[in-house]
């Protein structure tokens, strides 16, 4: 109390609005820190889930085309087996046109003059496809097609006759097949995803596909944002005002062998990124207030510790929501770094392979993956992506498992290789 006497009132009152001028500037530099590193991190998480969409998508194209040629593989085997039959008539043709569900097949002579149907209808109202015309004409023997109704059909030439076949399978059968692999399907459902407000890939003429929600969106020709996104075929992110409320936005040009498609949004919920916030802006303040009464010699020790404190708490609130968005998708997600150690593991591994993803985190990549099987060294060596691939895993219990494994390149902001991403597929029936 004696020191205390020593000293100016005045002086003590400077010195006191200064500390509480520098704690409460400090105080508001980490808040604008941890804010801006918060939504690093699920700005990463929303880039790291789109390029698992993107790639689901580049596939689900790919499958969609492999299914188109094995359906026009087998109407024409169909139609090729019915060239080889003699004494064809209506009753035969409705018999076999049941027997391998086909919608329907047609005979036409040279002319292109119907000669025998499996349709109930009346033969008359039956129309010569003008896709025809190239066989009768003789500029081809063999044709695939797709009718004004969209069925999809294959046409041939009868060696004996000149006769023409056509075989049709139901547009509905076709439409069906491309909705359960489609784009369309998988937006669909990564938009039940918690934290997810919306999925679209949009062109320069507008929305290709998107979640229920989305009625309508800005063209791209009319959003600087996207357009320059996709003028230099880069991801980007930003904050955007969507029915009414803030969110994060990140998107990426969509391309398939060089071919553009368009670009794909994807909206990330802020509402658990605010709240976190909101929380940790009132423990700042309510604990630089708090430190100002108590003086400024306790002050300089305490207040630096506990905002750190903060800091470490609200990064680990924020790890652990990224963490439940990763941990919700069923395929398994593992990143090494260049040194082959993994940096990452989401709860999907641990139910793919028989060790926990705190098993593997921090360890080396050959310790569990012998021999490659996840393709990370294969697609390191080459330095390129891996798309979807098929391998074989034995478990210690002799048990196989198949898994479709795709590769994502990483690399920092000088194109420099980082490390390598695997999204694991478990295909085991």
């Amino acid at each position: 109390m004696k020191q205390l006497r020593r000293f100016d009132p005045k002086y003590i009152t400077w010195i006191s609005i200064i500390l509480a001028v520098l704690m409460i500037t400090s105080s508001l530099l980490i808040i604008k820190r941890i804010e801006s590193s918060m939504l690093q991190i699920l700005e990463k998480e929303g880039f790291a889930l789109l390029e698992s969409f993107i790639i689901s998508s580049e596939n689900s194209i790919k499958a969609t085309d492999v299914t188109e040629q094995i359906l026009e593989d087998r109407l024409l085997s169909n139609a090729k087996a019915i060239d080889q039959m003699k004494d064809l008539s209506r009753e035969k043709l409705l018999r076999i046109a049941k027997e391998i569900d086909l919608k329907r097949i047609d005979i036409f002579d040279s002319q292109g003059r119907l000669l025998f149907t499996s349709s109930l209808y009346r033969s008359g109202d039956i129309a010569l496809p003008t896709a025809l015309q190239f066989i009768i004409s003789r500029r081809s023997t063999i044709m695939s097609f797709k009718t004004e109704g969209g069925d999809f059909a294959v046409a041939i030439r009868r060696l004996s006759s000149g006769d023409i076949i056509v075989c049709y399978a139901d547009a509905e059968y076709l439409q069906n097949l491309k909705q359960s692999l489609g784009i369309g399907r998988l937006i669909q459902k990564i938009s039940m995803e918690s934290g997810i407000e919306y999925v679209l890939l949009q062109d320069e003429e507008g929305i290709i596909f998107a979640t229920k929600n989305i009625e309508k969106m800005k063209k791209i020709s009319n959003d600087d944002f996207l357009k320059d996104a996709l003028l230099s075929n880069k991801k980007a992110s930003r904050e955007f005002d969507f029915e009414g409320r803030k969110i994060l936005e990140v998107v990426k040009p969509f391309f398939i062998d060089n071919t553009p498609y368009g670009i794909f949004r994807l909206g990330l919920s802020l509402e658990d990124y605010n709240a976190v916030l909101q929380d940790t802006k009132k423990q700042i303040i309510i604990l630089t207030l708090f430190l100002i009464l108590i003086g400024f010699v306790i002050i300089g020790f305490i207040v630096t510790g506990q905002n750190y404190r903060l800091l470490n708490e609200s990064f680990r609130q924020m790890e652990t929501f990224s963490k439940k968005v990763m941990d919700g998708i069923n395929s398994g997600i593992i990143s090494i770094d260049r040194d082959f150690i993994i940096s990452y593991a989401n709860k999907a591994m641990s139910r793919i392979f028989p060790f926990t993803d705190e098993d593997m985190i921090g360890k080396r990549y050959g310790l569990f993956f012998i021999s490659d099987e996840l393709l990370i060294k294969k697609s390191l060596s080459l330095e390129r992506n891996i798309d979807e691939v098929e391998k074989e895993y034995t478990l210690p219990s002799g048990k196989k498992l198949f898994l479709g494994i795709t590769t994502s390149i990483l690399s920092d902001d000088q194109n420099r290789i980082t490390g390598v991403t695997a999204l694991v597929r478990d295909l085991t029936f």
